[in-house]
């Protein structure tokens, strides 16, 4: 039986200085932040979630993202930026 090749999707979350939470460019109350990554969901894509977050963003905030993408079982990616020297 051949593979079946599964489409992939990256949805970009990023977390600002402010504690703003953005879908891909949209501004997202943290609140509806599941509802609107499950709506990411339902195109039978596998997705992944690259999430930026600032340098001055409590871990707690991350880790609120780390466990919606954990409840919706979605792979979540941790973007870091390159060290500035």
């Amino acid at each position: 039986a051949g593979e079946q090749s599964v489409a992939k999707k990256t949805v970009t979350v990023s977390i600002t200085a402010d504690l703003a939470y953005h879908v891909d460019k949209q501004t997202v109350p943290y609140e509806a932040l599941e509802q609107t990554l499950q709506a990411q969901m339902n195109t039978g894509e596998e997705v992944t979630i690259m999430l930026y977050a600032d340098s001055t963003v409590p871990i707690q905030n991350v880790i609120s993202v780390m466990d919606v993408a954990n409840r919706l079982k979605i792979k979540l990616v941790l973007a870091t930026e390159p060290k500035k020297d």
